[in-house]
Protein backbone atom coordinates (compact mmCIF):
# COMPACT_ATOMS: atom_id res chain seq x y z
CA UNK A 1 0.00 0.00 0.00
CA UNK A 2 2.82 2.35 0.82
CA UNK A 3 3.80 2.03 -2.75
CA UNK A 4 0.81 2.80 -4.56
CA UNK A 5 0.53 5.86 -1.77
CA UNK A 6 3.88 7.01 -2.66
CA UNK A 7 3.17 6.84 -6.85
CA UNK A 8 -0.20 8.98 -6.29
CA UNK A 9 1.81 11.70 -4.00
CA UNK A 10 4.69 11.64 -6.62
CA UNK A 11 2.25 12.05 -9.29
CA UNK A 12 -0.57 13.78 -8.19
CA UNK A 13 1.87 16.69 -5.91
CA UNK A 14 -0.43 19.74 -5.23
CA UNK A 15 -3.00 19.08 -7.61
CA UNK A 16 -6.49 18.93 -7.26
CA UNK A 17 -8.42 15.51 -8.42
CA UNK A 18 -11.90 15.58 -9.47
CA UNK A 19 -14.36 12.53 -8.87
CA UNK A 20 -18.21 12.14 -8.88
CA UNK A 21 -18.62 9.45 -6.53
CA UNK A 22 -16.15 12.23 -3.43
CA UNK A 23 -18.04 10.08 -0.57
CA UNK A 24 -17.03 6.59 -1.46
CA UNK A 25 -13.43 7.30 -3.38
CA UNK A 26 -12.19 9.80 -0.38
CA UNK A 27 -12.77 7.07 2.10
CA UNK A 28 -11.12 4.76 -0.34
CA UNK A 29 -8.17 7.03 -0.32
CA UNK A 30 -7.87 8.02 3.32
CA UNK A 31 -7.74 4.02 4.02
CA UNK A 32 -4.69 3.58 1.52
CA UNK A 33 -3.02 6.72 3.11
CA UNK A 34 -3.73 5.79 6.83
CA UNK A 35 -2.33 2.14 6.32
CA UNK A 36 0.58 3.28 4.69
CA UNK A 37 0.93 5.87 7.38
CA UNK A 38 1.35 8.42 4.69
CA UNK A 39 -0.59 12.01 4.01
CA UNK A 40 -1.69 12.80 0.46
CA UNK A 41 0.16 15.78 -1.41
CA UNK A 42 -3.22 16.25 -3.74
CA UNK A 43 -6.50 16.93 -2.53
CA UNK A 44 -9.69 15.17 -3.14
CA UNK A 45 -12.62 17.46 -4.61
CA UNK A 46 -16.13 16.31 -6.04
CA UNK A 47 -16.52 17.36 -9.39
CA UNK A 48 -19.82 19.27 -8.90
CA UNK A 49 -17.90 22.25 -7.52
CA UNK A 50 -17.11 22.87 -11.25
CA UNK A 51 -20.07 22.89 -12.67
CA UNK A 52 -22.94 25.77 -12.50
CA UNK A 53 -26.48 24.90 -11.51
CA UNK A 54 -27.38 24.63 -14.97
CA UNK A 55 -24.76 22.03 -15.79
CA UNK A 56 -25.55 20.25 -12.62
CA UNK A 57 -29.11 20.37 -13.79
CA UNK A 58 -28.42 18.60 -16.97
CA UNK A 59 -25.31 16.46 -16.12
CA UNK A 60 -26.27 12.63 -14.87
CA UNK A 61 -28.85 12.85 -18.84
CA UNK A 62 -25.69 13.77 -20.40
CA UNK A 63 -23.48 11.40 -18.73
CA UNK A 64 -25.56 8.28 -19.45
CA UNK A 65 -26.16 9.26 -23.11
CA UNK A 66 -22.57 9.74 -23.15
CA UNK A 67 -21.91 6.05 -21.39
CA UNK A 68 -24.05 4.79 -24.10
CA UNK A 69 -22.30 6.46 -27.13
CA UNK A 70 -18.71 5.11 -25.87
CA UNK A 71 -20.31 1.64 -25.33
CA UNK A 72 -17.86 0.72 -22.72
CA UNK A 73 -18.31 -2.70 -21.62
CA UNK A 74 -16.19 -3.03 -18.12
CA UNK A 75 -16.36 -0.74 -15.16
CA UNK A 76 -12.62 0.36 -14.99
CA UNK A 77 -11.42 4.01 -13.70
CA UNK A 78 -9.85 4.87 -17.45
CA UNK A 79 -13.91 4.16 -18.76
CA UNK A 80 -14.59 6.10 -15.83
CA UNK A 81 -12.48 9.06 -16.14
CA UNK A 82 -13.00 9.10 -20.11
CA UNK A 83 -17.34 9.41 -19.76
CA UNK A 84 -16.15 12.39 -17.02
CA UNK A 85 -14.43 13.60 -19.44
CA UNK A 86 -16.39 13.31 -22.45
CA UNK A 87 -19.69 14.62 -20.31
CA UNK A 88 -17.96 17.81 -19.06
CA UNK A 89 -16.39 18.74 -22.40
CA UNK A 90 -19.94 18.25 -24.25
CA UNK A 91 -21.98 20.62 -21.25
CA UNK A 92 -19.38 23.25 -22.03
CA UNK A 93 -19.08 23.02 -25.93
CA UNK A 94 -20.61 26.67 -26.91
CA UNK A 95 -22.10 26.03 -29.84
CA UNK A 96 -24.82 23.62 -29.19
CA UNK A 97 -27.70 25.17 -27.46
CA UNK A 98 -29.56 22.33 -25.68
CA UNK A 99 -31.38 24.19 -22.80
Amino acid sequence: MGEVALHLNEQLHGQIMYCDGWAHDYTWLATLFEAADMTPSFRLENLRVLLSEREAAHWDVLKRQVTTELRLQRHRASSDAKVLQRTLMRLREPLRSRW
